[in-house]
């Protein structure tokens, strides 16, 4: 009862271009000043004019169609990769998820048929009870969802909800076979069948999404690194940068994070905590002992935001850097390095990296994904997140001639290795 009462608070008054958070204050006014979190969008209808719950459940019942599609792609979710609606070379094609969500119910159906033959209903209350939560769960969104297209049914926040009806399902369908298989003598292959239909099609989605799932997480994660480094360190970022990064201006440009950055900043809240900082920035070289070893690194490239200046496709940039002079144009605004680099005395990877430009140091950020090939070659998969990656502003360097270098740190952080190569840069003023 009181998740129904939440559903109906949640669905009225809502309509499906609206400002998302709006529910929360369904019977108010929406808010009118800038940023204020309930202020109506530009776009979309009136919100003023509001939908009751009832108008939301007719507008299902209206594309009965539509919204069954929906609630079947909803339900198999967590058993497809991938989160999209782009299954060309599966079975059944784009029809894979409702063809999967229709299975899922004719199970739910024939358990529940079992256990209403054997007569044996407040045995299996838990597991019936959490079928149908699960299913108004989903309903609910559809409800609220299904105008915005099958896409939306697949998307990851979503997963939670549908790995609830699985394992619901699962669960009354496993309990249904044991308690048949212990209050009958001979076994019921019938319902031992259907227990192992329903475990294959989660073993299959098992083996051929999750794998994916992961890898997409590991992405996402290095993702979210990247952005929380640059935040970290937006004071010596390029406008370019903190525009593009996903996660901080949200499409709205530079101006955004350096206007909001510094009340996190003054607060000490998000990246600049002090749990945080030692976590995502290197710590300095003043608290470390330098350690003379000859370590594995390398600048891949070296570029501008108008052009690439130096790559390892150079004759001898990986040789002998230290003897090559680069000249970063008038019209650049900032210079990109891509490199890799590993603690090899001990055999792992780095702690961190610093730029040094004329002794100024600038961390990199650490842990981006090199090559596979590139992995093999430094010894194996566990240096697939050795790359390093930093943008200068050219501001922040100056006209003239420069030298460049990486300093990398030991793999517990408590030294740090000076290579030999160098670059020489002439930023033109």
């Amino acid at each position: 009862m009181v998740g129904l009462s939440v559903w109906v608070a949640y669905l009225n008054g809502w309509h499906s271009d609206q400002d998302k958070s709006s529910f929360i204050d369904w019977r108010g006014s929406p808010g009118t000043k800038a940023g204020d979190w309930s202020a109506p969008s530009d776009t979309g209808p009136d919100p003023s004019v509001d939908l009751s719950v009832f108008d939301v459940v007719f507008d299902v019942l209206e594309h009965p169609l539509a919204g069954l599609d929906f609630f079947l792609n909803l339900l198999a979710s967590s058993l497809l990769w991938p989160q999209q609606r782009n299954f060309e070379g599966f079975l059944f094609g784009e029809h894979l998820g409702s063809v999967a969500g229709l299975l899922l119910v004719c199970l739910v159906l024939v358990g529940l048929f079992l256990v209403y033959k054997d007569g044996r209903l407040g045995r299996y209350s838990f597991w019936i009870s959490l079928v149908f939560y699960s299913f108004l769960i989903l309903a609910a969104i559809g409800a609220k969802s299904f105008p915005e297209g099958i896409d939306e049914a697949l998307a990851p926040r979503y997963t939670s909800f549908s790995v609830l009806a699985v394992v619901s399902i699962y669960g009354l369908l496993a309990t249904t076979a044991l308690g048949r298989g212990l209050s009958i003598r001979r076994p019921n292959i019938g319902t031992i069948l259907l227990v192992f239909l329903s475990g294959a099609v989660i073993l299959s989605a098992a083996t051929s999404s999750y794998p994916n799932g992961i890898n997409a997480g590991r992405q996402n994660r290095e993702k979210t690194e990247e952005a929380a480094f640059v935040l970290a360190t937006y004071e010596s970022q390029p406008d370019e940068v903190l525009g593009e990064t996903p996660g901080l201006s949200l499409g709205e440009g530079a101006k955004v994070t350096r206007e909001r950055a510094p009340v996190l900043q003054r607060l000490g809240y998000n990246v600049f905590s002090e749990a945080q900082a030692q976590q995502i920035l290197p710590p300095p070289l003043s608290a470390l002992s330098p350690v003379g070893s000859s370590t594995s690194s390398g600048i891949v490239t070296l570029s501008t935001d108008t052009d690439t200046l130096l790559t390892d496709a150079d004759s001898d940039a990986r040789a002998d850097q230290q003897n090559r002079s680069v000249v970063v144009p008038q019209e650049a605004s900032f210079i990109k390095l891509d490199g890799w680099a590993v603690d090899a005395d001990n055999e792992s990877t780095a702690g961190g990296v610093y730029i040094d430009v004329d002794g100024r140091l600038f961390p990199a950020f650490y842990g981006a994904r090199v090559k596979q090939k590139m992995a093999r070659s430094l010894g194996g998969p566990e240096y697939r997140y050795s790359g390093f990656e930093r943008a200068i502003p050219v501001s922040e360097i100056g006209a003239g001639s420069h030298e460049l270098s990486i300093v990398i740190l030991t793999h517990d952080r408590k030294g740090y290795y000076r290579p030999g190569q160098k670059v020489a840069l002439e930023i033109e003023g």
